[in-house]
């Protein structure tokens, strides 16, 4: 609603040669917008990727832990 507003304004300060010149920079601004989003959406993929990677390191070692801790449990119990 404000673009068309805006677009409204324009009409009427500008003259058309100055419009299409708006118009072209408007497409360009979000064209480039559009790249930064999709960069940034990419490089917050990644690093979900690399956080679930460590989540799931973790939880290996975790379990790996309560092993041990279960073995030598038993081995003092043994004791």
């Amino acid at each position: 609603m404000h673009v068309v507003s805006a677009l409204t304004l324009m009409l009427d300060k500008f003259n058309k040669r100055r419009l299409v010149a708006v118009v072209k920079m408007l497409l360009i601004v979000s064209q480039d917008l559009f790249k930064m989003i999709s960069a940034w959406s990419i490089s917050l993929r990644e690093k979900i990727s690399i956080v679930s990677e460590d989540h799931s390191e973790m939880v290996s070692i975790d379990s790996d832990i309560s092993e041990m801790l279960s073995t030598v449990s038993e081995n003092i119990s043994e004791i």
